[in-house]
């Protein structure tokens, strides 16, 4: 059950003002504390705590929440949301962070139309400062998306901060490691599909350069496994052609489908908006077709395509190997940019792969 307006918490420090919203397995909470501070207070939901498939898991997933917690509060950055203080409610951890007030960018968006790409740079060079600072402790952000950055004004000048470390996981480079399926669609590249994957800063890369992508188009790039499916990632220009060839090469460079063709880091990443091109742009055309060119398939006389081995990991290639899918629907959905189908119509597809609907998280 959630908490409810009034609900006091670590005593009296903090009273419960009401729901903020719910994630895959987290719910958080706008409170105030005694001396009249708003602050967030994020915590697992009941729903956990009833999950007999968790029991055994349950103390290990508590200490994980506060452990992570600890670890974020070590990334001081003015674009990265304050960690404030960890603590237990009964058997409830509680993570508390600063409130920030403002407007995500995908309002932003929705309001104001695509960005010019002066503007959409200053929210990415900061995110892309605060993702050094997150992947210099060892962390990933593993949610990088619109939704979770919000721009406020200090003294009238714009500061992009990184809100919801829900999905936050520790990294070993070069080291494949089993995690939870999670992250959002649009916006995670391939290898978040997947519970073995080796993932690095080139992941974040990928959602940041997707998160660019919906700045200047105002449109959400097609999931990573309709990539897959043989669809086609639109360049942005396709989507607005004002975009220039530097900014839609530094962008389709980050959200390259292989995490080795991404940049291997934020700061590699960022330097390409710098760089002067002396020949003429790839066609983004040509860079989908090497990527799909990699990709090896065959197609039945349904219609279907037989997934063989388009993963880079063999851990991967172990879950999707041989897996027969129907890609029809979800192409239609695309074609049609009905975005919502298409995430729900991608979820069923990766839970034909994956065939562990418990372990299948899409958003967060």
């Amino acid at each position: 059950m959630a908490w409810l307006p009034g609900k006091k918490l670590y005593g009296d420090r903090y009273i419960i003002q009401k729901e903020l919203g719910k994630g895959g397995y987290s719910i958080s909470y706008i409170a105030k504390t005694n001396k009249g501070e708003l602050v967030v207070i994020k915590t697992l939901k009941d729903e956990i705590f009833k999950d007999k498939n968790l029991t055994n898991f349950l103390e290990k997933y508590q200490q994980d929440f506060r452990d992570e917690g600890l670890r974020l509060a070590l990334c001081q950055h003015p674009n990265i949301v304050q960690i404030k203080n960890v603590f237990t409610e009964g058997k409830h951890p509680c993570i508390v962070m600063e409130y920030v007030g403002g407007e995500n960018l995908e309002k932003l968006v929705r309001r104001k139309g695509k960005l010019s790409e002066s503007e959409a740079l200053i929210y990415i060079q900061q995110i892309g400062k605060a993702l050094t600072v997150i992947h210099a402790k060892g962390l990933l952000h593993r949610d990088v998306k619109p939704q979770n950055i919000i721009v406020r004004n200090i003294n009238n000048n714009p500061q992009a901060v990184l809100i919801d470390f829900g999905i936050a996981r520790e990294f070993i480079p070069d080291v494949t490691l089993t995690q939870t399926i999670a992250g959002s669609n649009g916006f995670s590249p391939i290898e978040q599909y997947a519970e073995k994957a080796k993932r690095g800063e080139f992941t974040d890369i990928y959602s940041l350069a997707a998160t660019l992508y919906y700045l200047l188009t105002a449109e959400v790039p097609i999931p990573a496994p309709a990539r897959s499916a043989r669809i086609a990632l639109n360049s942005p220009q396709q989507f607005n052609p004002k975009i220039s060839d530097r900014f839609q090469e530094t962008i389709l460079k980050g959200m390259a489908f292989h995490p080795e063709d991404r940049p291997q880091s934020v700061a590699k990443w960022l330097s390409y908006f710098k760089e002067v091109k002396s020949q003429k742009s790839t066609s983004p055309l040509a860079q989908e077709e090497e990527v799909k060119s990699r990709i090896l398939f065959s197609e039945n006389s349904d219609n279907k395509i037989i997934f063989q081995n388009y993963f880079t990991s063999e851990s991967l290639v172990s879950s999707f190997n041989q897996t027969e899918i129907d890609y029809r629907q979800l192409e239609n959905f695309l074609a049609a940019q009905k975005w919502q189908k298409a995430d729900a119509e991608t979820r069923e597809i990766m839970l034909k792969i994956l065939g562990k609907k418990q372990k299948l998280t899409i958003g967060n």
